[in-house]
């Protein structure tokens, strides 16, 4: 889904803690106990199944920013499309992932119309309680139009999921309802919710809050947004568009319908990499190093290190040169007052340039088989 709001350029605090050795394969500590509001869903969730060795590798073909703007394959497509745009960058796609009390009002939920128009939807049946404190703004018709895609967990531990969250008064809610009987506890395996460019969970994967500031490794799988058109390819088949776990492409994927937003007009591996479709598990190659990529930066080496153990799964089209990580509201918040940009921005391009997809990444070889790189995450 696109998503042109969030694009905040972003690096590590300086004094962040990491692994020492951010290669190694390390346990948790013995007896070790999971709150599902903070690390939800089952062992074997696509969000905390750790890469196997038994996963096949192969090549994804990410490009940096700057790359893609100045190759002349593609050169057409950014004078078309988003000539004022420039290099761009990677940024966050922020999810709220919200928590009710039992003091807080029910709200009606309301079916939005438009994208970029949120609030006026049809009154629905559900309601829900949810913070008073809350606002988030109607774009009224902005190209600013967040994703926000995310969770809003009941005082009885139901999840509601959602996409393109709004405040209407005090007593409504506009949104797109992405909760079903898989996703509604935090407990199942958590596949589905409020990435409508793919289906997938908006808490599921995300990085949450005090996660980029502890010594303790992200043990779970991340989540990425990136230009479909240049990176992703639409496979007119069963699923056209999408892999598993994904359960949908965009609804304008199509390059038959679709001359510049679709996947894979601006791809010239399209016919090649066919395994690159939406709900891609992506990952670095066991015996690449953070060291022989020049990694240092606090921050990239943490998300270097996740993306070896657990890789991360493409939920969302950005619709323009960028790379955004979803993460918690309030994630960003944590980090900004210490970034270093270049450092940072420079790091993760050589990071998504030697990702690769695991192409046997499937229901019963989740990660691609074979001995965990991680222990399984622990009982709740």
């Amino acid at each position: 889904m696109k998503n042109l709001f969030f694009t905040f350029l972003f690096v590590a605090l300086a004094s962040m803690g990491c692994k020492k050795n951010p290669d190694a394969i390390s346990s948790p500590p013995v007896n070790t106990k999971r709150d599902p509001k903070q690390w939800p869903f089952a062992q074997n969730s696509i969000w905390n199944m750790p890469i196997g060795s038994s996963a096949v590798y192969q090549p994804a073909y990410l490009l940096s920013v700057e790359e893609f703007s100045t190759s002349p394959q593609y050169q057409r497509w950014v004078n078309q499309h988003q000539s004022s745009i420039g290099y761009g960058g990677v940024g966050i796609d922020e999810e709220p992932i919200i928590f009710s009390a039992a003091t807080d009002a029910f709200r009606t939920v309301c079916d939005i119309k438009e994208w970029a128009f949120r609030c006026g939807g049809t009154p629905t049946a559900t309601k829900i309680r949810f913070p008073a404190g809350l606002t988030y703004q109607d774009p009224n018709g902005s190209i600013h139009t967040p994703n926000y895609s995310g969770a809003c967990i009941q005082t009885d531990g139901s999840v509601f999921h959602f996409n393109a969250l709004v405040t209407c008064g005090t007593d409504k809610l506009g949104c797109y309802n992405y909760t079903s009987p898989e996703n509604n506890t935090l407990t199942g395996e958590g596949k589905y919710g409020g990435h409508g460019g793919s289906g997938l969970s908006g808490i599921g994967g995300s990085i949450r809050k005090g996660e980029l500031l502890s010594n303790a490794p992200l043990r779970h799988a991340l989540k990425l947004n990136l230009l479909a058109a240049a990176y992703l390819v639409y496979n007119n088949d069963a699923t056209p568009g999408y892999r598993w776990p994904a359960d949908r492409s965009d609804g304008y994927a199509n390059p038959a319908f679709e001359e510049w937003l679709a996947y894979g007009v601006a791809n010239p591996n399209k016919t090649t990499a066919t395994y690159m479709e939406m709900g891609v598990l992506l990952a670095i190659k066991p015996d690449v190093t953070a060291a022989s990529l020049g990694i240092t930066n606090p921050l990239a080496l943490k998300i270097f290190q996740a993306l070896k153990d657990y890789g991360a799964y493409i939920v969302d089209d950005t619709n323009w040169n960028h790379y955004d990580w979803c993460m918690e509201q309030g994630v960003y918040a944590e980090v900004q007052a210490n970034m270093d940009a270049a450092n940072y921005t420079t790091q993760m391009m050589r990071i998504f340039k030697n990702l690769n997809a695991i192409t046997n990444n499937g229901p019963n070889s989740i990660g691609g088989g074979g001995t965990p790189r991680q222990p399984l995450a622990p009982p709740f």
